[in-house]
């Protein structure tokens, strides 16, 4: 295109000069990284375990295996019928601390669970491991529980029998899982508290 006075604009008027990027385009200009070049990756920084967190879980799930401790050895007592459940006095003190160690039971099983999450996540080596054997050991006795409810006087007394010898077995598989828990993070308290690298 010829200029009305003849001769040709300056290179960079109406025309943008061959090879050379515009300084306000978009990923051109000082400082601006090229379209296709390398990204930089953000990576969140993973927040330290606190070993109050470990010690805050070991405590409520030690209350939890206390309480099932107590409930294992009624439902043994009840087992071998022990001559002093027929008191009413012992029925109604039972049904009482039935009613208190559930609530209890229900808050520590809750905090239990809260806390091994956060440790699974962000702990390492032993105390990881403690966490997610503490997890599946919370979990277990929505999957391995077996009761008898009702009225089991219609029902054979070998069954009924056999049905709380295998509620015991499986209440002790879920004791052993929690046991098993909390001396994994025990030992990994240890380490995290004495600076020695987790494997």
């Amino acid at each position: 295109m010829t200029h009305p006075t003849g001769n040709q604009p300056p290179a960079g008027q109406g025309q943008a000069v061959q090879g050379q990027a515009h300084p306000g385009w978009p990923g051109q200009g000082p400082g601006s990284q090229q379209v296709g070049g390398p990204r930089q990756a953000w990576v969140v920084p993973r927040e330290p375990l606190s070993p109050s967190t470990v010690l805050w879980l070991v405590g409520v799930t030690a209350v939890a295996i206390l309480i099932q401790l107590g409930v294992m050895i009624v439902e043994l007592l009840y087992l071998v019928e022990a001559p002093f459940l027929d008191s009413m006095t012992v029925t109604n003190i039972l049904a009482l601390a039935a009613v208190v160690t559930a609530l209890v039971a229900i808050a520590a099983w809750i905090a239990a669970l809260v806390l091994s999450i956060i440790v699974a996540r962000r702990g390492r080596g032993r105390l990881r491991a403690g966490a997610i054997v503490l997890l599946v050991g919370l979990v277990a006795g929505f999957f391995l529980s077996v009761e008898i409810t009702g009225d089991t006087s219609l029902l054979p007394d070998s069954l009924v029998t056999a049905t709380r010898v295998l509620g015991l077995v499986l209440d002790l598989v879920e004791l052993g899982l929690r046991v098993a828990g909390v001396i994994l993070l025990l030992l990994g308290l240890r380490q995290l508290t004495s600076g020695t690298p987790a494997r």
